[in-house]
């Protein structure tokens, strides 16, 4: 029988020995092995932390030749161009049963050897690049290089938000600037260009906060941070076209809600401004990876900071992706069509077609007026009256938490700073579930939150303890254990525990939020309290179909407690709130509901309560804003 035809190869020897070997070099990331599986419409399950790419290859060939699947796995490998390199290889392995694939050959001379390049017109290839070259412009914020934009209109363009400000919408008073036609050879390359103020910010999303901070492990961004803005422009500079020998129009790329596959789809152009110099332009290539929410693309390129805001546009000059992140050798972009469905979720289709627009004089948008952002369960401004503020952080953890990143977060921070926001988060998800479409598709049988408070158990007996918080732990979750003895020693217990409560959870199908407060408070070492814990984020980590989340306060003992109990956890710092975060909290909720007021009225109001340095607590914080919010409120005409 044929190697691959066969429901157990032995992967440990010959053929099939080399063609594991062969895909953990091709894909050798955990994401890249994740995303072939699933194109070849494999179940996907997790493997352990700790397990290497031929290990999670064992897995998932041993699984694909299980189920029948080995063909279609290697064909999708085939398939994908990303990895042509390794693609002869493949083939010898398959010797005389060769799967039937589009990349074979048929017999001949002048073969098509790849279908899918084509054979490309090169009159097409000049006009991708110039059209690109035409509608790239350096990012100026008050003068200063910042980044790169493109033209999505005839007087829009759009770059990532983080490139003008770090909040979204960004500070109105600060003048940005889009320079167009810098190239290199200018005699004066500061003076060079051509140069149009953007007058007005119509729409934008900001980057998530592990972004901010540099950082390359937070993969999940939720829908809410697609770190994008758009601006309108003092003038339609589409339109020009002296700069052109034909005569034809810069024109503009179209923001698009189609799906764009980018496994199959080859390789993609950025033109940049990076350091802030002369445009230059690069190749993107794969392997390419895009996280299960389609929010995010990773792929090879070479890029510097000034990059971001780049367009990302595939051989047919399409706009398929905005460049914004760079990091650990490799590069990301958010997928336009995220970009496309959040913008129609906002109210803003139009920006989709870009229609013509009469030029706003710079300085005209004096007030705050911003087109009210409609709010998702995860991106509310309060719970009920009471304000939520910022956790920009928290929201997109714990929304990534309802899909494949991660399956526990570990919260910390000082007493006062607002820990406590974090439970009524998942209490607001929770009561919001049965008249919310979008957490119904995230968790179809509903959602539940238990507390765990430790300081409740600070007097409790030693001996003893552990099953006590055993048996509470079983009770929130709704489950009883099968013959319990009350008894029983701990280890036990806990062994009992994790054989039957998975089911258990299974049958009801309803996904549980176990929320364990003040960790750091509590003698962790007593009779054994610290190993369930870590047993119960040991258990969810290594199978994530399990329907349950943990998430645990550690105050301010971050390093020491999750490295004991979580060491893979998600994590989130809660920090005083900032008085720009106040005042950006207090903007949106105004939009919200339709009231525009100026820049000083608000600064002055927030000032009244927010002196910047020591802030307020955030309980403090909370009262005074919603006050302020109902004056201005009522003041409005």
């Amino acid at each position: 029988m044929t190697w691959w035809l066969d429901p157990a190869p032995d992967w440990s020897d010959g053929e099939p020995r080399r063609a594991l070997e062969l895909l953990a070099h091709a894909y050798d990331e955990r994401p890249a092995i994740e995303a072939i599986a699933r194109a070849a419409d494999l179940a996907w399950r997790a493997p352990a932390a700790e397990a290497t790419a031929p290990e999670t290859w064992r897995d998932v060939l041993t699984a694909a030749a299980r189920a029948g699947m080995l063909n279609n796995l290697l064909t999708t490998v085939l398939a994908d161009r990303s990895v042509a390199v390794f693609h002869h290889l493949l083939r010898e392995l398959l010797g005389a049963g060769r799967l039937e694939s589009l990349d074979e050959p048929p017999d001949g001379l002048q073969a098509v050897t790849d279908p899918r390049g084509g054979l490309r017109d090169p009159r097409e290839i000049e006009r991708v690049l110039a059209d690109a070259r035409r509608r790239t412009a350096l990012i100026e914020v008050d003068g200063v290089p910042s980044g790169t934009g493109f033209l999505i209109g005839r007087d829009l363009i759009m770059t990532a938000a983080h490139v003008v400000g770090r909040t979204c919408p960004p500070s109105l008073t600060q003048q940005v600037t889009a320079v167009f036609d810098r190239y290199a050879g200018s005699t004066a390359p500061v003076d060079s260009g051509v140069r149009v103020a953007a007058v007005q910010w119509l729409a934008g999303r900001p980057p998530t906060q592990a972004e901010r901070e540099g950082r390359y492990d937070d993969f999940a961004a939720a829908p809410g941070f697609l770190d994008y803005a758009i601006y309108r422009l003092a003038r339609a500079i589409g339109d020009d076209a002296a700069d052109d020998p034909l005569g034809r129009p810069r024109g503009f790329y179209v923001v698009s809600d189609t799906t764009y596959d980018f496994v199959t789809g080859g390789e993609l152009t950025i033109h940049q401004h990076p350091l802030g110099e002369a445009q230059a332009m690069t190749k993107v290539r794969g392997a390419f990876l895009v996280n299960d929410r389609r929010t995010r693309v990773r792929y090879h390129g070479n890029t510097l900071p000034g990059s971001s805001g780049s367009a990302c546009v595939d051989e047919r000059g399409r706009l398929v992706a905005l460049h914004h992140f760079a990091a650990q050798k490799r590069n990301q972009g958010v997928p336009i069509r995220a970009i496309a469905l959040d913008l129609i979720a906002q109210g803003h289709a139009a920006l989709l077609v870009a229609p013509p627009a009469a030029p706003v004089a710079p300085g005209a948008a004096a007030a705050v007026a911003a087109r009210p952002v409609r709010p998702t369960p995860f991106s509310t401004l309060a719970f009920g009256p009471k304000p939520f503020v910022n956790r920009e952080n928290l929201r997109a953890q714990i929304e990534g938490m309802f899909g494949g990143s991660g399956r526990v977060l570990v919260i910390e921070g000082a007493t006062g700073v607002g820990k406590s926001y974090s439970y009524q988060l998942l209490t607001h998800l929770a009561a919001e579930h049965p008249r919310c479409r979008e957490l119904q598709a995230l968790a179809s049988r509903g959602i539940r939150t238990h507390e765990l408070d430790l300081d409740g158990y600070a007097s409790a007996p030693t001996e003893g303890l552990c099953q006590t918080l055993i048996s509470d732990i079983l009770l929130r979750l709704g489950v009883v254990a099968p013959n319990q003895d009350r008894n029983a020693q701990a280890a036990h217990s806990f062994a009992e525990l994790t054989r039957w409560l998975p089911t258990q959870l299974h049958a009801g199908g309803v996904l549980h939020w176990l929320f364990i407060d003040n960790l750091d408070r509590f003698a962790l070492e007593r009779d054994g309290v610290k190993d369930l814990i870590a047993g119960l984020s040991n258990m969810i980590e290594k199978d994530y179909s399990i329907p349950l989340r943990l998430v645990l306060v550690v105050g301010d003992k971050r390093a020491q407690l999750q490295k004991e109990l979580a060491r893979w956890a998600k994590r989130d710092t809660v920090e005083s709130l900032s008085r720009a975060e106040a005042e950006r909290w207090l903007r949106n909720s105004l939009a919200a509901r339709g009231i525009t007021v100026t820049d000083a009225t608000l600064r002055e109001r927030i000032a009244r309560f927010h002196p910047g340095t020591p802030a307020p607590s955030a309980e403090t914080l909370a009262i005074e804003l919603a006050d302020v919010l109902d004056e201005l409120a009522r003041a409005a005409p």
